[in-house]
């Protein structure tokens, strides 16, 4: 039974949109309420907030990087082969 492209689409619609609310609220509200307030016990340390986006964009950026790497290298190398192939002709 195939899940239709719609139904897929605003789950993660939907996902997402929680996603960024609880992190808003994570960052933007937590610094304002008292220590020890029972609503803190829903978040982790305010440092994970800065720590996991900062780490998540690191290893994006290196895998992007990498991607461009091994094209670059792949363009290369079909070049060279193509220049053999020419010359043993």
């Amino acid at each position: 039974m195939p899940v239709d492209e719609r139904v897929t689409g605003a789950f993660i619609l939907v996902l997402g949109a929680l996603a960024f609310s609880y992190y808003t609220v994570w960052v933007l509200l937590t610094p304002f309420v008292e220590e020890g307030h029972v609503l803190l016990k829903a978040f982790p340390r305010r440092y994970y907030a800065i720590a996991i986006p900062t780490a998540a964009g690191v290893i994006l950026f290196a895998v992007t990087l990498g991607f461009i790497g091994v094209a670059l290298v792949a363009s290369e190398l079909s070049k060279l082969q193509r220049q053999r192939q020419r010359r043993c002709d």
